[in-house]
């Protein structure tokens, strides 16, 4: 279980502000942290059910969350996934950054991933 001042400097480190723990960014960086936790205690307990199931609500809203940052804040996202060390394709978003920004359309990125092969494609809309 996450310990309060665990939590208390991850709101201080990604937080806005001294009590912000709505932002995405805080959410996902707790969220972060308690997945570990839960993932630890799963390599324990392999037939705990129930946990590894709330290991996986807490991974899909945690993604759900990246995607949020993403669409806002591309800079913000770069910097969450940075520290906290997650695997995202960094290359192609800068591409898609950089794309976007020649084309004079900030515009929205959107995330899609393949069911059949598992690969994941962003690109941006370009119409705005």
């Amino acid at each position: 279980m996450l310990q309060k001042e665990d939590k208390k400097s991850l709101i201080t480190q990604f937080g806005l502000h001294k009590s912000d723990t709505g932002s995405p960014a805080v959410q996902i960086a707790i969220l972060t942290k308690r997945i570990e936790e839960l993932t630890e205690h799963l390599k324990l307990n392999k037939k705990d059910i129930s946990s590894r199931r709330g290991l996986l609500q807490m991974v899909s809203r945690r993604r759900k969350l990246l995607i949020t940052l993403m669409r806002e804040d591309i800079a913000k996202y770069e910097e969450v996934i940075k520290k906290l060390g997650l695997k995202r394709d960094i290359v192609k978003l800068e591409k898609l950054k950089k794309d976007a920004e020649e084309k004079g359309n900030v515009g929205v990125v959107l995330l899609s991933k393949s069911r059949q092969s598992g690969e994941t494609t962003i690109s941006a809309n370009t119409n705005a």
